[in-house]
């Protein structure tokens, strides 16, 4: 019995990420289209998607407010870079349920054309750690990788698999005429594995039997069109009694969907959501639909806190591990050099740092070849140095932009600091070992997030330098029910910590040997 790997559901979400950075894709007949997927669709994809940019064009008032949105405008750009080098290309994106670790679960085609600027479109691929593309008759396919298999081999199992889909056809027909669509076809296995390991759907989405979707979804088909503000989705039932099964259910499923929100207007969202998605069963077919939105109707600013309360958990788990590299990264270099970065041979002769710490882990990391860049003697911003400040890894990417491969913050800023003051872990002239956190690895902090206005060069010797009275003024916010911000201990540990505790309460976590433990859980 085959399952769904995590792996998979990364991937969905990773790939939701990078096809926001690449858009403008040319207008092709459904013919072709459907001679494109039907190429890329194997006995294992669950989801195949066309992007048509051309076609793309936003309503004037959200234009406007991405014009007026700092955080937005570096998405716009990268957009627009991306535009150029497709010249017009469509992109088809494929997800698979990887049957080893040979098979990528995310593949995506662009057609090889003359006028593809293929080194920008990869430089910014690579960014999501996709393959450089392999030639599959007129198309180049990239592929998204989470082994350690080669990517020869990838290409290989790719190809190895192949399986008629009889639906893909009929969900295509469905959508053909929006410029973004997405088709989602699970296998018969994935269905029966659903049915096999969860025989009811769980209290959060409603409850009731799996039947409710193992019979009411044989494939689905969402087509959407920015311009308009339309949106359309179409699900193929196993039978009339499912369609009308899985219809009656939907308001259930929604309101308990909304319980799960916590941000302000969330709720009222997703209610508003299925108000305006209502579904019609015919036959053994159930289609929802919502034309003719207003860009500054109420609807759309609840729908969008709706959305920043799916995104945030999401944007947070990537942080958090991206601190846990980070927290590994320090432990290994100190197995390894018996102190903290930066080490004593790496510091002037007043014991100051040169370079920041970040540079330094950079081997344990993944990095030796940008770390061998570097000269390791010179200051930060030295000519040569400051070359490398653009060269941020992502693992230092602490923004929501910067997390989907753009940032709002200046080139090679990071919110990822160290918190540096009277006895801290870093920002002193001694290197410290983990044996002298006399409080305790696990009750002290060495790595939080700050807010954007207090980011710093990734490259520099410059951390949050708090203010003792206030400590927690510059920590970045997570929204919730208790406010908390994001911090790594230095037992390798990554939490939330509420941004309720006492000013002195936070200042005792900064510190590594003041005698102070503290409980915040």
């Amino acid at each position: 019995m085959k399952t769904i790997s995590t792996q998979t559901r990364g991937a969905l979400l990773h790939t939701l990420a990078a096809t926001l950075s690449l858009t403008n894709f040319a207008s092709h007949t459904f013919a072709d289209d459907f001679s494109v997927a039907k190429q890329f669709t194997n006995a294992t994809t669950i989801v195949i998607a066309k992007i048509e940019s051309k076609r793309l064009g936003l309503p004037d008032l959200i234009t406007k407010k991405l014009d007026a949105d700092r955080d937005a405008t570096p998405i716009v750009e990268a957009l627009q870079k991306c535009e150029k080098a497709l010249n017009g290309e469509s992109v088809f994106i494929a997800v698979d349920i990887p049957f080893s670790k040979a098979q990528s679960p995310v593949r995506l085609m662009v057609k090889n054309v003359a006028g593809l600027d293929k080194q920008t479109l990869l430089t910014q691929l690579e960014r999501f750690q996709f393959s450089k593309p392999v030639v599959q008759g007129d198309y180049l396919c990239y592929s998204l990788f989470h082994s350690t298999e080669s990517s020869s081999k990838i290409a290989i199992a790719d190809n190895t698999i192949s399986s008629v889909r009889p639906d893909l056809e009929s969900a295509m027909q469905e959508v053909r005429d929006f410029p973004i669509q997405v088709l989602i076809l699970p296998p018969d296995y994935v269905w029966a594995t659903f049915r096999d390991l969860m025989p009811t759907i769980p209290a959060k989405f409603g409850g009731g039997p799996s039947s409710l979707l193992t019979e009411g979804v044989r494939w689905t088909a969402i087509g959407f069109d920015p311009s308009k503000l339309s949106i359309q989705a179409v699900t193929q039932s196993r039978s009339p009694e499912a369609a009308n099964a899985l219809a009656a259910h939907w308001p259930k499923l929604m309101q308990a969907m909304g319980n799960q929100f916590t941000l302000p207007g969330a709720k009222s969202g997703v209610e508003q959501m299925a108000a305006i998605l209502k579904p019609v069963a015919t036959g053994d077919r159930i289609t929802f639909a919502a034309t003719g939105l207003s860009a500054s109707d109420a609807n759309l600013i609840s729908l969008t806190n709706a959305a920043k309360e799916i995104f945030g958990p999401l944007t947070t788990q990537i942080k958090m591990d991206r601190f846990k590299q980070i927290s590994l990264a320090l432990h290994n270099f100190e197995n390894v050099n018996k102190v903290l970065p930066p080490a004593k041979d790496a510091r002037a002769a007043d014991g100051k740092c040169i370079l920041s710490w970040r540079v330094h882990i950079l081997p344990y990391l993944g990095q030796v070849n940008l770390y061998n860049q570097f000269r390791l003697k010179e200051p930060w911003n030295s000519e040569h140095n400051l070359k490398l400040l653009d060269q941020m890894p992502d693992v230092y990417k602490g923004t929501l932009t910067g997390i989907i491969g753009t940032s709002g913050l200046k080139p090679g800023y990071t919110t990822f600091l160290a918190p540096v003051g009277d006895d801290t872990i870093f920002g002193g002239v001694k290197p410290v070992k983990l044996s002298d956190i006399k409080d305790g690895t696990s009750n002290t902090v060495w790595l939080v997030e700050v807010k954007p206005e207090f980011a710093k060069p990734w490259t520099a010797p410059e951390d949050y330098e708090f203010d003792a009275a206030n400590p927690a003024i510059g920590l970045a916010e997570i929204a919730g029910e208790k406010p908390s911000f994001l911090a790594a201990l230095g037992d390798g540990a990554v939490t939330r910590i509420p941004l309720s505790l006492p000013a002195k309460s936070i200042l005792h976590l900064f510190q590594k040997n003041d005698g102070n433990a503290v409980q915040w859980w």
